[in-house]
């Protein structure tokens, strides 16, 4: 039977396959895949595979087995690896069919030492140690001349990351382990990592610059959580600090309770992929701010439920002191003369609510090597019997939906995503709980956002934002036999985005705003294994270019 690939990208096996005409019972394989077997940061690869099997009484049985496998790696040039290859080969005979099975055999128990004994109770007996006459003797097939040149050369000390030969530009990152540690090099990496676990920074245009300390650790076997930040402003002058205590118990109905205190500068948004230190840099660098701000302080308690991995849920009670901030200079190191976006005046008061929250898979708005389903939920309530100076109710529901579009036997298929995000405001709130879709950061923009807005152009108090993408991988470039861009495994992507957003509100944050708008785009992914760029296209005949974090698998 001749095994032929249907084409070039599905990864199918090739070869041929021999069947005994008379009891159809197989003899022999010969196969190997072809080039539509692809994996990421692996080029050349083959794997081969061939088996003999012989006739013992009525059975044809295995006498003689292969397998190959070929490839090397590299990062899109930067580091690489030097062809490696793994050759097995084994030979079975003198089958015995039907035999009865010794008790020792049955009973037999696995050593330490990776064979089998009968009784392990018995002191532990060192593997015997055979001769290479002994070898030679009970070989089956005499070795060929380079198998003895290497089984002659074989050195047992050689360990397998020194086999490995790196290249390209990174590889002077990767240690030597016959050379002696640097320890200059060793205390720098000791400071950046300590810097990076207890240092704060932050630079905004409401706070300013930020120094201080923070500290987050897990005490009493993991049970018990501490969470706690705390900094000075350099431009406000003032003190801003957190602390969080949560109790985690796998036994209880209860999984998580926590407790927090905070006086300290709040975004507006809530749902955002953007952690401040991101903002900061961005902000440093002479980019908008990516949020709005005000000064909040107060406490909350919550409990939470895990009711499996990928699903939880949490209800928090939040007492927050809600109080405007003013403008402060931009302290940006690149276009440091640039007026910052004016942040806007809140309704000032004391804002106590309930949030209920409930999470679904991977959370979609944290940073995926391959995307993953991911949905986040929360409902907030605030009413004047809680005490509060707000009265309103507010749900916000975002999320990524992924499935694959064709040939789906590819270990890294084409895939189509929908990224979502949705909410709804209602009652007495101030400007600070409206709604606004996330946009790039800088010329970042993460999956989800619009990359063809700038922070705060659009605000309501109904929205919905949809994205649509398909991830071509490297199927066009594979049918153009553009083999040195398939070969770079950098993928092709096409999307677009849409969003509806009204505000039915006093507060127009924004002095025109369509009610709709559009965007579609075109990216080039896995640039240097992670990086993406991003040709934006959108309904104001605007065209921009961003990037962000690419899928690695």
């Amino acid at each position: 039977i001749k095994v032929i690939p249907r084409s070039k990208i599905q990864p199918l096996l090739q070869g041929e396959i021999t069947i005994e005409s008379e009891n159809y019972a197989m003899t022999s394989i010969d196969l190997k895949v072809n080039e539509g077997v692809r994996f990421p940061y692996l080029n050349n690869f083959t794997m081969e595979f061939v088996q003999q099997l012989g006739k013992y009484e009525k059975y044809w049985l295995p006498n003689y087995i292969e397998s190959k496998v070929k490839f090397e790696a590299s990062l899109q040039g930067l580091l690489t690896i030097e062809s490696l290859q793994f050759h097995q080969l084994s030979n079975i005979t003198e089958y015995k069919i039907n035999e009865a099975i010794p008790d020792s055999v049955e009973n037999a128990v696995s050593s330490k030492y990776g064979y089998f004994v009968t009784d392990t109770t018995a002191a532990d007996t060192v593997l015997p140690e055979i001769t290479r006459d002994e070898v030679r003797a009970i070989r089956p097939i005499p070795l060929t001349n380079d198998e003895m040149q290497a089984y002659a050369q074989l050195d047992s000390t050689m360990k397998f990351e020194k086999m490995i030969k790196f290249g390209g530009p990174l590889s002077g990152l990767i240690p030597k382990g016959d050379k002696e540690v640097d320890t200059t090099q060793s205390f720098l990496f000791a400071g950046i990592e300590t810097l990076s676990e207890y240092a704060l920074l932050r630079n905004n245009r409401a706070t300013g610059i930020l120094i201080g300390a923070k500290y987050n650790n897990n005490f009493f076997e993991k049970k018990l959580k501490l969470s706690s930040q705390v900094g000075y402003s350099l431009d406000r002058k003032e003190v801003e600090a957190k602390l969080k205590l949560g109790y985690l118990s796998k036994e209880f109905i209860i999984n998580n309770i926590e407790g927090e205190i905070f006086n300290y500068t709040k975004s507006w948004q809530s749902f955002t992929p953007y952690q401040d230190i991101a903002n900061s840099v961005s902000f440093s660098l002479g980019f908008d701010d990516q949020f709005n701000y005000y000064l909040s302080k107060g406490f909350s308690v919550g409990v939470g439920k895990n009711f499996s991995k990928t699903f939880s849920t949490s209800l928090k009670f939040t007492s927050e002191d809600q109080k405007s901030l003013v403008d402060l200079h931009s302290n940006s190191i690149i276009n440091s003369s640039k007026k910052p976006r004016p942040n806007p005046a809140i309704t000032e008061g004391q804002d106590n609510r309930l949030s209920l929250k409930f999470e679904l898979g991977e959370d979609p708005f944290g940073v995926q090597i391959m995307p993953e389903n991911g949905i986040i939920t929360q409902y907030d309530y605030s009413n004047d019997l809680l005490n509060g100076n707000f009265d309103y109710t507010r749900l916000r529901l975002a999320g990524i939906l992924k499935t694959k579009t064709f040939y789906d036997e590819l270990f890294v298929a084409p895939y189509l995503l929908l990224a979502f995000d949705a909410g709804y405001i209602n009652g007495k709130y101030g400007p600070q709980h409206l709604l606004t879709p996330n946009s790039k950061l800088g010329v970042y923009s993460h999956l989800g956002s619009l990359k063809g807005v700038k922070p705060y152009d659009f605000v309501g108090t109904k929205m919905i934002s949809l994205q649509l993408e398909h991830n071509w991988r490297t199927i066009i470039f594979q049918a153009l036999s553009l083999d040195f861009l398939s070969d770079l495994h950098i993928d092709l992507i096409t999307g677009a985005s849409f969003l509806n957003i009204t505000n039915d509100s006093k507060h127009k944050l924004v002095n025109s705003m369509k009610p709709n708008y559009w965007e579609t785009y075109a990216s080039i992914s896995r640039i240097l294994a992670v990086f993406r760029i991003d040709f934006v296209y959108n309904s104001n005949k605007e065209f921009s270019v961003s990037t962000g974090v690419g899928v690695m698998f």
